[in-house]
Protein backbone atom coordinates (compact mmCIF):
# COMPACT_ATOMS: atom_id res chain seq x y z
CA UNK A 1 0.00 0.00 0.00
CA UNK A 2 1.12 3.51 -0.90
CA UNK A 3 2.43 6.01 1.55
CA UNK A 4 0.30 8.70 1.76
CA UNK A 5 0.48 12.58 2.94
CA UNK A 6 -2.78 14.57 3.58
CA UNK A 7 -3.29 18.27 3.22
CA UNK A 8 -6.42 19.10 4.55
CA UNK A 9 -8.45 22.19 2.52
CA UNK A 10 -10.13 24.03 5.48
CA UNK A 11 -11.66 27.34 5.93
CA UNK A 12 -11.59 29.62 4.41
CA UNK A 13 -14.05 28.23 2.03
CA UNK A 14 -16.37 31.57 -0.24
CA UNK A 15 -20.14 30.95 -0.31
CA UNK A 16 -22.73 31.63 -2.97
CA UNK A 17 -26.06 31.18 -3.25
CA UNK A 18 -26.70 28.95 -6.93
CA UNK A 19 -29.51 30.03 -9.08
CA UNK A 20 -33.27 30.53 -7.63
CA UNK A 21 -31.70 29.08 -4.46
CA UNK A 22 -31.36 25.33 -5.71
CA UNK A 23 -28.35 24.81 -3.60
CA UNK A 24 -24.56 26.59 -2.84
CA UNK A 25 -21.10 27.20 -4.49
CA UNK A 26 -17.79 27.00 -2.25
CA UNK A 27 -14.69 27.97 -3.45
CA UNK A 28 -11.27 27.72 -2.36
CA UNK A 29 -7.67 28.55 -3.30
CA UNK A 30 -4.79 27.06 -2.83
CA UNK A 31 -1.33 26.76 -3.73
CA UNK A 32 0.96 24.00 -5.35
CA UNK A 33 1.88 20.86 -2.81
CA UNK A 34 5.67 21.59 -2.14
CA UNK A 35 8.25 19.19 -2.98
CA UNK A 36 6.52 17.46 -5.33
CA UNK A 37 8.44 14.46 -6.66
CA UNK A 38 7.95 13.34 -10.15
CA UNK A 39 6.79 10.00 -8.85
CA UNK A 40 4.13 11.10 -6.22
CA UNK A 41 0.61 11.71 -7.21
CA UNK A 42 -1.89 13.83 -5.70
CA UNK A 43 -6.11 13.00 -5.47
CA UNK A 44 -8.50 15.62 -4.35
CA UNK A 45 -10.79 13.79 -1.85
CA UNK A 46 -14.40 14.79 -0.73
CA UNK A 47 -15.72 12.40 2.10
CA UNK A 48 -18.78 12.33 2.59
CA UNK A 49 -20.30 14.98 0.11
CA UNK A 50 -23.99 15.49 0.80
CA UNK A 51 -24.97 16.17 -3.17
CA UNK A 52 -22.15 17.03 -5.67
CA UNK A 53 -23.74 18.55 -8.78
CA UNK A 54 -20.31 20.14 -9.89
CA UNK A 55 -16.37 19.84 -9.05
CA UNK A 56 -14.42 21.96 -11.03
CA UNK A 57 -10.61 22.74 -10.79
CA UNK A 58 -8.72 25.91 -12.13
CA UNK A 59 -12.13 26.41 -14.58
CA UNK A 60 -12.31 22.50 -16.03
CA UNK A 61 -14.68 20.13 -14.65
CA UNK A 62 -13.94 17.06 -12.59
CA UNK A 63 -16.68 15.99 -11.65
CA UNK A 64 -20.50 15.76 -12.26
CA UNK A 65 -23.64 14.70 -10.48
CA UNK A 66 -23.01 12.14 -7.43
CA UNK A 67 -25.21 11.02 -4.85
CA UNK A 68 -25.10 11.93 -1.35
CA UNK A 69 -22.84 10.94 1.26
CA UNK A 70 -20.29 9.11 -0.96
CA UNK A 71 -16.65 9.47 -0.46
CA UNK A 72 -15.15 10.52 -3.52
CA UNK A 73 -11.74 10.78 -4.80
CA UNK A 74 -9.92 12.00 -8.54
CA UNK A 75 -6.14 11.95 -9.43
CA UNK A 76 -5.72 15.98 -10.22
CA UNK A 77 -1.97 15.55 -10.62
CA UNK A 78 -1.53 16.89 -14.12
CA UNK A 79 -4.46 19.65 -13.50
CA UNK A 80 -2.44 21.78 -10.53
CA UNK A 81 -0.72 25.40 -11.54
CA UNK A 82 0.88 27.38 -9.02
CA UNK A 83 -1.97 28.59 -7.91
CA UNK A 84 -5.53 26.81 -7.79
CA UNK A 85 -9.11 27.25 -7.15
CA UNK A 86 -11.30 24.35 -6.85
CA UNK A 87 -15.12 25.15 -6.99
CA UNK A 88 -18.23 22.32 -5.76
CA UNK A 89 -21.76 23.29 -6.40
CA UNK A 90 -24.05 21.17 -3.80
CA UNK A 91 -27.55 21.06 -4.90
CA UNK A 92 -30.72 21.48 -2.78
CA UNK A 93 -34.06 19.47 -3.30
CA UNK A 94 -37.24 19.03 -1.32
CA UNK A 95 -35.42 16.18 0.60
CA UNK A 96 -32.54 18.70 2.19
CA UNK A 97 -33.33 18.88 5.55
CA UNK A 98 -34.43 22.22 7.20
CA UNK A 99 -31.79 24.75 7.19
CA UNK A 100 -29.38 22.73 5.41
CA UNK A 101 -28.17 25.60 3.23
CA UNK A 102 -27.15 27.92 6.13
CA UNK A 103 -24.59 25.11 7.49
CA UNK A 104 -21.15 25.23 7.71
CA UNK A 105 -19.02 23.55 4.45
CA UNK A 106 -18.43 20.31 6.20
CA UNK A 107 -21.16 19.47 7.06
CA UNK A 108 -22.31 19.70 3.28
CA UNK A 109 -19.51 19.32 1.19
CA UNK A 110 -17.62 16.89 4.11
CA UNK A 111 -13.75 16.68 4.23
CA UNK A 112 -12.01 18.01 1.74
CA UNK A 113 -8.70 16.86 1.16
CA UNK A 114 -5.47 16.56 -0.79
CA UNK A 115 -3.89 13.33 -0.65
CA UNK A 116 0.34 12.99 -2.26
CA UNK A 117 0.52 9.17 -2.68
CA UNK A 118 4.03 8.03 -3.12
CA UNK A 119 5.67 4.11 -2.76
CA UNK A 120 4.82 1.09 -4.68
Amino acid sequence: MPDVHSIRLREPWQREPLEEGAGVRFRRRFGYPTGLEPHERVFLVLEPVYRLAKLVLNGNPVAGLTDRNAALEWDVTDRLEERNEIAADIEFGPSSPVGFESRDVGDILGKVRLEIRFGA
